[in-house]
């Protein structure tokens, strides 16, 4: 191949209809809920035969901008990543993966707390109040009953909303897609991490002041630093063994 020429890419039919209903969706041609025109309408405008109209709608269903009723038409969904990768974090369950899941999650919710700790409106802070106070209730059950896996689990949920609270007091539509996509593998390193402090034997319960509760006062109190460093001890980027 000369310098300087580059392969030519042949796009087909189908790719050619989806782009052009995928832009008509996100200009705002056609509103979330709205009903988009049909095979047959959408064929004579396009000049294609409805086969390729068809495959180029099922294209769209496959990746949830759009859902199709029996009987009734196509509709505009509102676009989530969400359920395109919902299964895809089975990948990163394995126990070598869980360095790959810590750094991620110090990506996020590290920005999203820095976030929090500068512009967290009243609503936002009494939210995550909301999520705090259920989390010690939880994990309180559970110091009761540590044999109790039915209270370990009551606890990882309570955990887990506590974190997915500050990611949404981030307002970064994009990292709040993220998080609840991955929010499985997430699920799985707090229960390993809970498991394991509550077990330490070295964990004094009297003494040790619950690094959930440091970092929820950072964000009040608009000190992203604490905020941040009790994060990375939760999550064990900076591993501080027997505290939580």
């Amino acid at each position: 191949m000369a310098a300087g020429r580059a392969k030519i890419q042949k796009i087909s039919i189908v790719d050619q209809v989806s782009n052009v209903l995928k832009n008509n969706i996100v200009q705002g041609i056609w509103k979330i809920g709205e009903k988009i025109p049909s095979e047959t309408e959408l064929a004579e405008d396009f000049g294609v035969n409805r086969l390729s109209v068809r495959m180029a709608l099922q294209k769209l269903n496959t990746l949830g901008i759009i859902e199709t009723k029996v009987g009734e038409g196509s509709f505009v969904r509102k676009f989530s990543l969400v359920p395109v990768f919902d299964e895809g974090d089975v990948c990163y369950s394995e126990a070598d993966k869980e360095k790959d899941v810590r750094e991620m999650r110090n990506l996020i919710e590290v920005e999203c707390t820095r976030i929090a700790a500068s512009s967290a409106t009243e609503e936002d802070r009494e939210a995550l109040k909301q999520c705090l106070d259920d989390y010690f209730d939880k994990k309180n059950a559970y110091m009761e009953d540590l044999s109790s896996m039915e209270k370990l689990e009551d606890l990882v949920s309570a955990d887990l909303n506590f974190h997915l609270q500050i990611v949404r007091m981030g307002h970064n539509q994009l990292y709040k897609e993220i998080s609840y996509m991955v929010q499985k593998t997430v699920r799985g390193h707090i229960k390993k991490l809970a498991f394991e402090r509550l077990h330490n034997p070295s964990y004094n319960f009297s003494v040790m002041k619950d690094r959930h509760q440091i970092l929820y006062e950072g964000i009040c109190e608009g000190n992203a630093d604490i905020s941040k460093e009790a994060l990375h001890e939760i999550i064990r980027v900076k591993r501080i063994d027997g505290v939580d």
